[in-house]
């Protein structure tokens, strides 16, 4: 059976969102509510038009970077992004713009209710600044990409040319080496709960764009929470700590260039309260097990123990019924084309049967890396080229470690049902825990389809117990007929470790539930979701101007349709689009599918310290499922977000940025507290059933974001504290210590103790480059409920995700 994802326009009792979106529309317009409607559509809209590049000046400057560069051409807006060879320039900035002139439409928008009526963008010429980042020498093609997600680039615009100076960029015009700036802050971390951060620098504008690597770091004062190791070559900062109290330290790093710097910071390592989410009961230690007295076999063509992976697995030595640790070391570059089912055996307490890549250890990422593209010529791969899995674990299959392997279907392959299957491999799924797979660990993996026609699935289908993926590159997982996800389970009861992936997939990078449970009452629990890189490339979105023909039904990045104790921490989330589905990104909707997981719920989730950017919408939350009867979404943190270009038009029809959602019950103990997001749309969104089933209790705190259109609503309702009071009662929340820049007229409609500016230049450092620490001096710094800045810890964010995108 299918999983059924969640959406904007699901039905409740009869009714459609859609039909409550335009009920609420009347009455706002019949009230005098700005533009008339919720989305305005009575107002023809321009179609944007993509940038295109005439000429780039001066066209040539050193690998070192730093050479302030003017890029001539057409349609650049605001926000724009410059890249040189696919790096992002140092800095940018629109400097004039001038109409070209009235040209005929390419694709004329219609009025609704009129057939002639058209809106047509007006082409501009338009010039921006940009400074180039470090290099490599040779041409480097140029690319403008507006905040809508359209693109035009100039192949080999700029040259890179060979330079014996610093690799800190010299040009007077950009930040000199000596406004290298550590983060001034680090994430909290819990007691016994596994911590990462890395220590990181600005170069000038403290922008994601302006983050240079340092070295060489160490520690000149104080000391770090014990439990946590400072690796002095990376910054990272790790471990488990030990005891909850905070821990200042001061730190020195050096850049490239040999310029050093210094920050004081404090790592709070504090124990949850009552109020807070559940964390997670179990982490899975992935770190490489000890393999001193493992037998190794081979398996190549000819002169191996074994011809076939198969054959190796089948084969697994065991003394007295036990397995005691064998690696099978498969050929390096060879390929099997097999489909492999992993067996089970008892094994030895503490051992494990290893099957990896038979190449030498500095042919593959460390431990720790994730693997690339890049490694595939080393890698043996193991390859299916029908419906069926290239590695498949049978039930009760247990302590196998899958590293270093390319595991793809055949470019031949026209469907296939999961690349990787973990439970549920012979057709049915397990109906008891006992049956199930456990402790499958696949790390630095490269998995992943060869058509983007190809109807897949699942890269992985994580069905069993105690499962990790980690290091590892999953990506064309691509499906036009139904939903398909990166990785995906509905019957396995975790703990899952997610950790450090690149996650790419059409419809889900990730989802948990979607389907009946065959074991009574399962509830997937303990998930560790972090440091991943979840991504839809724009050749799949047929409004780009990169679109590569095949259109996949895409749908969000994060899915939850059962899932408790869920941490979701430092992730990078990048381009969603309106397709099969609405566009709203990160979805927390508890689902009874088909009637057969009634204790399915969303619960205990935490949130934080992630970056999203470039979809329509942000975050879907539903109490309960409105068709079948489930859980009610409960205990749901989402704090410490930044959240970039939400709401944009190539991206989809805008939406907001939380969307809370009553139809049977209203999800409870919400806590958005936090966060930063720069959306077109409004904040928040409630429906579909004002005065009862309650949001509640609702906490939205210490938030920045523009107000957008009608800023905080709810179907039938007017802005502001008359949408709370319906849907969360009028005592049954908190909403203060927020900013909602441009309210245009609406700042008396809201509860008291919010701000409301005019634009940004008072609140953040420097919004145009894109720095929104904010600004010193401000009466917006300490002004939190909790005495901290408002919005977003940005040097935090910048900590927790820093590796998780390229």
């Amino acid at each position: 059976m299918l999983p059924r994802s969640s959406g904007y326009l699901t039905s409740f009792g009869g009714k459609t969102m859609a039909t409550l979106l335009f009920a609420a529309m009347f009455f706002l317009a019949s009230c005098g509510s700005p533009g008339g409607s919720l989305f305005d559509n009575n107002t023809p809209k321009p179609l944007p038009l993509a940038p295109a590049i005439s000429a780039v000046s001066p066209s040539t400057g050193p690998i070192t970077g730093g050479t302030t560069v003017r890029v001539n051409g057409t349609n650049f807006e605001k926000g724009a992004t410059v890249t040189f060879g696919g790096v992002p320039a140092g800095s940018v900035a629109l400097v004039s713009t001038r109409p070209l002139g009235t040209l005929a439409p390419r694709s004329p928008r219609m009025s609704p209710g009129s057939d002639s009526t058209i809106s047509v963008a007006v082409p501009t010429s338009t010039q921006l600044v940009a400074v180039t980042p470090q290099g490599i020498v040779g041409p480097a093609t140029v690319e403008v990409m507006n905040p809508d997600g359209q693109a035009g680039g100039l192949t080999n615009g700029f040259t890179y040319t060979a330079s014996s100076s610093s690799p800190d960029p010299p040009s007077s015009s950009a930040p000199s080496p000596d406004s290298i700036q550590i983060v001034n802050s680090l994430p909290d971390g819990n007691p016994q709960v596994p911590y990462h951060a890395t220590l990181v620098a600005y170069i000038g504008v403290r922008s994601l764009s302006n983050i240079v690597t340092m070295s060489d770091w160490k520690l000149t004062a104080g000391s770090i929470p014990s439990g946590l190791t400072l690796e002095s070559s990376t910054g990272v900062i790790h471990g488990t700590p030990t005891a909850a109290g905070p821990a200042t330290f001061s730190v020195q790093g050096t850049s490239s260039g040999g310029k050093t710097a210094t920050s004081t910071l404090t790592i709070n390592v504090k124990a949850p309260t009552s109020n807070d989410p559940e964390l997670p009961g179990t982490f899975l230690d992935t770190t490489y097990p000890d393999t001193t007295g493992y037998i190794v076999k081979t398996v190549c063509a000819a002169g191996c123990d074994y011809k076939t992976v198969q054959s190796a697995v089948s084969g697994v030595h065991t003394v007295g019924g036990d397995a005691n640790g064998e690696i099978i070391k498969l050929a390096s570059g060879a390929t099997f084309n097999e489909n492999v089912t992993l067996p089970a055996y008892t094994m030895v307490p503490g051992k494990w049967v290893i099957i990896t890549t038979d190449t030498n250890a500095e042919n593959l990422p460390a431990e720790g890396q994730r693997i690339n593209p890049t490694y595939s010529p080393v890698m043996a791969k193991i390859v299916t080229s029908n419906v069926s899995y290239a590695v498949g674990a049978a039930s009760q299959a247990n302590h196998y470690w899958l590293m270093g392997l390319e595991i793809e279907t055949a470019p031949s392959a026209t469907a296939n049902y999961g690349i990787v299957v973990i439970g549920c491999a012979s057709g049915g799924c397990e109906t008891s825990a006992a049956n199930l797979p456990s402790y499958i660990y696949l790390d630095r993996d490269y998995i992943h389809g060869n058509n983007l026609s190809s109807n897949i699935k699942r890269g992985v289908a994580a069905n069993g117990a105690s499962i990790a993926v980690v290091n590892s590159y999953i990506s064309a997982i691509t499906n036009t007929g139904q939903d398909c996800q990166a990785i995906g389970l509905w019957n396995g009861p975790g703990p899952l470790k997610i950790v450090n992936n690149y996650l790419e997939a059409a419809t889900e990078n990730f989802m948990s539930g979607g389907s009946s449970t065959s074991i009574t009452n399962l509830i997937t629990s303990d998930i560790e979701f972090r440091r991943n890189y979840l991504f839809k490339p724009l050749t799949w979105n047929p409004k780009s101007s990169t679109y590569g023909g095949v259109t996949q039904d895409v749908k969000n990045f994060f899915e939850l349709k059962s899932g408790n104790r869920v941490l979701v921490e430092g992730n990078v989330m990048e381009n969603n689009w309106a397709q099969a589905q609405n566009g709203m990104s990160i979805l927390f909707t508890p689902r009874n599918s088909d009637g057969g997981c009634p204790q399915c719920v969303v619960s205990n989730v935490t949130f934080q310290y992630n970056l999203v950017k470039n979809t329509p919408g942000g975050f879907n939350i539903m109490g309960e499922d409105n068709i079948h009867p489930s859980g009610i979404t409960n205990r749901l943190t989402i704090k410490d977000n930044l959240l970039l270009n939400i709401g944009l038009d190539t991206w989809g029809q805008a939406r907001p940025v939380y969307q809370l959602l009553n139809s049977t019950a209203g999800p409870t103990n919400i806590v958005i507290n936090h966060n930063t997001a720069f959306e077109s749309h409004n904040v928040i969104m409630f429906g579909d059933s004002a005065n009862t089933n309650y949001v509640t209790p609702f906490t939205f705190t210490n938030n920045i974001q523009p107000h957008g259109t009608y800023g905080i609503l709810g179907s039938g309702q007017a802005i502001g504290t008359s949408s709370l009071d319906a849907y969360c009662g009028a005592s049954g929340y908190t909403a203060n210590a927020n900013i909602l820049e441009a309210a245009d007229g609406h700042t008396g409609v809201y509860p008291s103790g919010n701000y409301f500016p005019t634009d940004w230049s008072g609140v953040f450092a420097n919004y145009d480059q894109g720095d929104y620490h904010i600004k010193t001096g401000s009466k917006y710094k300490n002004a939190g409920t909790d005495g901290k800045d408002l919005g977003a810890d940005i040097d935090a964010v910048v900590s927790a995700i820093a590796g998780s995108a390229p």
